[in-house]
């Protein structure tokens, strides 16, 4: 929205100017009217772009868990991303990482069946009888027992050996997809990295690109003053100057996903 406030200054600036020139007979009154409705034009898209930005932020406080009136603060600088605190590891690499954990105690479980079993138990406490009414009575005495049982597992049909090998096949098939999610992200990482690295060259580029563009807009206000440049071309470098801002921003949109992307590949993404 930066963009589009310093391009409506830039065309109300010019339609003053217009007026002016209109005014000394230098310029026809169509003159004055094409760069008013360039200004219109601009003034409604910086009005949809307001309600869409305000759209998007209410989004983002809704996926984040804010409340709508919660103040969210949105850089306008096209700063480097900052890393988030992350578990080190992508969401669905922790789950299989998980995954082997379960297997493992399950396969110790298993294994801990073919041992002999050996429990202790006992009891302390105490037991009464007695009758109420006349010669009335009650008495208790102690009631104690201790003892040891053992449970030494002969033959369970082959079970025991069946979930071991069960267990076997899943740690290794988890196994392998956890060195293959391993090497995606790993490739994913590298890509990140160079896209990275181009898209920043590329931003530095179409930044230059719209200097350019605000200095060839410059000179044909200027040249319009002086008579030697006409409307036609102050509308052809303004819409040069808008095409390189829009560049500009794809530029940084694509580095933003980009190191998002980074960012997702190395698990530094915050995990809810």
């Amino acid at each position: 929205m930066l963009f589009l406030e310093g391009n409506i200054r830039n065309l109300a600036r010019l339609a003053e100017n217009m007026r002016l020139l209109k005014e000394q007979l230098l310029a026809k009154g169509t003159d004055v009217d094409k760069i008013v409705l360039q200004h219109d034009l601009l003034l409604a898209q910086l009005t949809a772009a307001q309600a869409g930005y305000e759209q998007a932020v209410n989004a983002l406080k809704f996926q984040m868990g804010w409340s709508p009136e919660s103040t969210l603060v949105v850089p306008a600088e096209p700063d480097s991303m900052a890393i988030g605190s992350g578990s080190g590891a992508p969401a669905d690499l922790l789950l299989l990482q998980q995954q082997q954990q379960i297997i493992r105690a399950e396969t110790k479980a298993a294994r801990a069946a073919r041992h002999p079993v050996v429990s202790l138990y006992g009891f302390y406490g105490y037991n009464g009888f007695g009758k109420a009414g006349d010669n009335s009575f009650f008495k208790e005495f102690p009631l104690s027992y201790i003892g040891m049982q053992a449970s030494v597992p002969i033959y369970d049909g082959g079970l025991t050996r069946s979930r071991l090998n069960q267990k076997a096949i899943e740690q290794k098939r988890v196994s392998q997809q956890e060195q293959l999610l391993r090497e995606k992200y790993d490739l994913d990482l590298r890509n990140a990295e160079i896209n990275i690295r181009t898209n920043r060259q590329v931003l530095v580029a179409q930044d230059g690109n719209i200097r350019l563009a605000e200095r060839l807009f410059d000179q044909t206000q200027t040249q319009l003053r002086e008579g030697v440049a006409t409307i036609a071309d102050v509308l052809q470098s303004e819409n040069s100057l808008r095409e390189a801002q829009n560049n500009y921003l794809s530029a940084l949109v694509k580095l933003r996903i980009s190191e998002l992307e980074r960012l997702r590949a190395a698990g530094l993404l915050p995990i809810e």
